[in-house]
C-alpha cells in the first residue's frame, strides 16, 4: 500500500500487489497478482480457480494470512491425516 492507503497497482504489468503480514511470525509478504486474476477472485471465483499463476502457498496466504512455515508449524507433515479424504493418492501413504 501507499502511504496514503491506497493499494499499489504496477500499470505497466498490470498486477495488483498484495502484501500480507502473517500475524504468527510478523513477517511481510508480497504477492504480485495480475489484475484480470485479483478480479476474477474479488468477483466470487474460487482462489485456486482465479489466480492459477500463483503457488498453493501464495493463495493460502492470500486466504488465511498465514505463510508455508507458520503453516508447518501449525499443521505439521504429514497434513492427511487431518484431511479425511485422503485414501494415500496425496501423500503415498
Amino acid at each position: 500500500m501507499k502511504n496514503d492507503g491506497t493499494p499499489e497497482v504496477d500499470d505497466t504489468r498490470e498486477m495488483y500487489i498484495f502484501r500480507v503480514t502473517d500475524p504468527n511470525c510478523e513477517k511481510t509478504f508480497t504477492i504480485p497478482v495480475p489484475m484480470h486474476e485479483r478480479q476474477a477472485w474479488c468477483d466470487g471465483m474460487l482462489i485456486q480457480d482465479a489466480m492459477p499463476s500463483l503457488s498453493q502457498e501464495d493463495r493460502e496466504l492470500l486466504i488465511s494470512g498465514t505463510c508455508p512455515e507458520c503453516w508447518e508449524k501449525r499443521i505439521p507433515e504429514p497434513w492427511h491425516m487431518y484431511n479425511p479424504h485422503c485414501e494415500g493418492e496425496c501423500c503415498n501413504h
